[in-house]
């Protein structure tokens, strides 16, 4: 997941570094929390894996291009 997510933002903000990239992955999914934030020009959103009564809900890491 990490590398997809890498290799979509660095296709659509390519001023970003690698280093800043895989950085912001790893703070982004350690909180395990709603997340709505900014990387260079997108706009991220983080919705974590949820377990629910009736088996889990998948998370997702959504790239808004702004």
């Amino acid at each position: 997941m990490k590398e997809v997510f890498h290799d979509i933002v660095k296709s659509i903000e390519s001023s970003l570094s690698d280093d800043e990239i895989n950085n912001y992955f790893d703070n982004l999914v350690s909180n395990e929390t709603l997340t709505d934030s900014k990387l260079g020009s997108l706009k991220i959103e983080l919705v974590p894996d949820k377990e629910l009564s009736n088996g889990h809900s998948r998370g997702y890491i959504k790239v808004i291009a702004q």
